[in-house]
């Protein structure tokens, strides 16, 4: 988390959340992720596997890919984000030189539909195309498909490299994604895999299957699956993750889940497949402390070994009075020692108006505690909160708390000689213009709206009797639920910037949900 472009704007709209609860960002397809990890496992990596595909068992929504539909009806003026220009400081001359340039292209609806990379050339002195990712969306505004180009420098054109195609069911889940990959000797896109999700009559994901093309065949066959189970709350019990086996599933791991009386994770177990015996045996556990808002404030991992519960690593977090987190902790298990190592910590402050001002990140050095690495500082434009700005597809999850006001200017140092030495700084650039966006007066017979919200939502239920409205954060995680008849409207202003699932069960058995954006 030190380069504002690999932070925000290196992460791809289709995996990316926060995972659970306050830890690592998952960058990247979850296709081509569960690909790799699948590959990993097959090649013996699996400590390395494992640690990866935990995120994807114990957070089915970073499979779901839930996309609000754009409401086309009345105009706004915003400020969109249109590119990010990038400088590195030499420190040999002491001046700012060009470094790296991404620019954003949307289509009337305020869509993201281009993102294009470019790095700066000091041989030649010209900016050199890096990447592009082109998004086209359905008529009801979810993402259809997405294509990743890199810029092939003899032939002087973008070349392809993968792309996805996706269907979706009416609660805008996806149903299938097909994948391809640029044959470049017939210049076209080749099938290479596909993906097909079940979901529940609670629209909870229950099984995400991956198909590979077979090189003898050269037909799709199945290759892994994760299967999910839940309880009453729509909160994953159960997750394991089976590889295909000679047309048999195989069961390769497996992750149990335990929830307190307020609905919050405790604790976790992990399972591995024993190759000698075929039984499943412990790998692992992870508890969790809360405090009285459900936010974890100390995760501790174990392993298991011999029978017993090994100390592994350990993560303390703590949180301001508006619930936003302060910092975070990482300690590492020394048993040579039998203590706690010290590992990286990160320091978050706020201003006044919420804003993150500046991250600082330390790592953890024996004897003198934490040691000053790097940090990163922001500026803002208070007079534009972040239901003026619109801002590319792929900012999600974590990165939206960085836009409760509009950023101007992004700072990064680094720790040298006991002093802060600058190291890069980004601008964004905007543009003042006309989105066609959704009419809060005019909205959908169902549905929930201003999307994305600030201080509160309207949820209108299809039928006048009873409803039960349930909030989830993107962890799965019930946040709020409450009754209401036909029309309701909730405060959203002290919920934390991110994703939220909204549900809603209807009179009659009717079930329906929505995505919806907090910042």
């Amino acid at each position: 988390m030190k380069h504002l472009f690999t932070l925000i704007f290196g992460i791809l709209i289709s995996a990316t959340v926060l995972a659970f609860p306050q830890k690592n960002l998952l960058k990247g397809h979850s296709l081509a992720s569960l690909s790799d990890i699948a590959q990993k496992l097959r090649a013996g990596n699996d400590d390395i596997a494992a640690a990866e595909l935990h995120e994807y068992m114990r957070n089915p929504s970073l499979l779901m890919n839930l996309c609000q539909p754009e409401l086309k009806s009345a105009e706004a003026v915003k400020q969109r984000l249109d590119s990010l220009v990038t400088l590195e400081y030499d420190t040999i001359g002491g001046t700012w030189i060009n470094n790296e340039v991404q620019k954003f292209i949307y289509n009337q609806y305020g869509k993201n539909t281009s993102e294009s990379n470019y790095l700066w050339n000091k041989r030649t002195n010209s900016w050199r195309p890096e990447y592009k990712d082109i998004y086209t969306f359905s008529t009801e505004g979810y993402i259809a498909s997405i294509s990743e180009y890199e810029w092939d420098t003899l032939a002087a054109n973008w070349v392809g490299i993968f792309k996805t195609e996706n269907t979706f069911n009416s609660q805008g889940q996806v149903q299938t994604a097909q994948n391809y990959s640029w044959k470049t000797e017939t210049s076209q896109w080749v099938l290479e895999g596909r993906t097909e999700n079940t979901y529940d009559s609670k629209n909870n994901l229950v099984s995400y299957i991956r198909y590979a093309l077979d090189d003898e065949t050269g037909l799709l066959a199945a290759a892994y699956k994760i299967v999910y189970t839940y309880n009453s709350n729509n909160q994953v019990l159960t997750s394991e993750f089976q590889l295909n086996a000679d047309g048999s599933w195989m069961a390769y791991s497996r992750m149990q889940y335990n929830y307190d009386s307020n609905g919050w994770l405790v604790l976790e177990y992990s399972y591995g497949l024993n190759y000698m015996t075929f039984i499943m045996e412990y790998s692992g556990k992870t508890e969790y402390t809360n405090n009285s808002s459900g936010d974890a404030t100390l995760i501790l991992d174990y392993d298991y070994s011999d029978g017993n519960w090994i100390n592994d690593s350990k993560e303390e977090i703590t949180y301001n009075s508006n619930k936003d987190l302060t910092s975070t902790k990482d300690y590492d298990w020394s048993l040579e020692s039998s203590a706690w190592i010290a590992d990286e910590r990160t320091d978050v402050a706020y201003d006044a108006n919420k804003n993150i001002i500046s991250e600082t990140y330390y790592n953890g050095n024996g004897a003198q505690g934490w040691v000053e690495d790097s940090k990163t500082a922001f500026t803002f434009n208070n007079s534009y909160t972040s239901s003026d700005i619109v801002l590319p597809t792929i900012i999600s999850g974590e990165a939206i708390i960085y836009f409760r006001h509009m950023v101007t200017l992004s700072n990064e140092y680094d720790w040298r000689n006991s002093q802060w030495r600058n190291r890069f700084k980004t601008t964004p650039y905007y543009t003042s213009t006309n989105i066609t966006i959704a009419d809060e007066t005019s909205q959908e017979e169902t549905g929930v709206y201003p999307n994305p919200a600030h201080d509160k939502i309207t949820i209108i239920a299809g039928s006048a009797g009873n409803s039960q409205l349930s909030l989830y954060d993107f962890s799965g995680k019930l946040v709020f639920s409450k009754l209401f008849a036909g029309k309701t409207e909730t405060n959203v202003n002290n919920f934390k910037p991110g994703f939220y699932i909204v549900k809603v069960n209807e009179e009659g058995g009717k079930t329906w949900q929505k995505k919806i954006v907090v910042r």
